[in-house]
């Protein structure tokens, strides 16, 4: 009689856990506008992630998620991805990837010599279009799927979705050659 008691009290208890971890649904993709004055933005959604470039109110950027007090952003206009030289056939100011699972990382305007976020990878005849470039690396537009961070304190909700013109803004220039030009959701 204990024993099933016992039983029943656990299973219920379970029952309840479960259904008190539902998942959350992602936040919906919005405008925010930066409230501060030199504002960094973080190649990762900490502190210890290097800046990659300040923003300064009332500029706008394009939130697609969170990461608890960081907001994660796509790339503002400025912003830049690197890849190595040695993986990039230059075709003017464009280019295809030459290998497999080629890291892009976030390049920075703060400290260029700062380059060991990867933001994602690109394979063979993936396009890049090339901004600038150091001696080991090309700066190029960011890849889709890259992401940028930059801290909740600093940015007010102005829209619930993001406005035509800052989503053609923000779209990114180098895409993958196997994938069609959308932005991650």
């Amino acid at each position: 009689m204990v024993r099933t008691h016992v039983v029943a009290i656990v299973l219920a208890l379970l029952v309840s856990l479960a259904s008190a971890q539902t998942p959350a649904t992602a936040p919906a993709e919005y405008t925010g506008r930066i409230t501060g004055e030199s504002v960094y933005v973080r190649s990762g959604p900490r502190l210890n992630f290097y800046p990659v470039m300040k923003l300064s109110g009332p500029a706008d950027v394009r939130v697609v998620g969170v990461d608890g007090e960081w907001l994660k952003i796509m790339p503002p206009t400025g912003a830049f991805s690197l890849i190595s030289k040695q993986f990039v056939r230059v075709e003017g100011t464009v280019g295809p990837v030459t290998g497999d699972r080629v890291r892009v990382r976030a390049g920075s305007l703060e400290q260029p010599a700062m380059i060991t976020q990867v933001q994602g990878y690109l394979n063979t005849d993936d396009k890049v279009t090339i901004v600038g470039d150091t001696e080991e690396h090309y700066n190029i537009a960011p890849p889709a799927g890259a992401v940028l961070y930059v801290n909740a304190k600093y940015v007010t909700r102005v829209t619930t979705t993001a406005p035509a013109a800052l989503v053609a803004a923000t779209q990114p220039a180098s895409q993958p050659a196997t994938q069609p030009a959308t932005q991650p959701a």
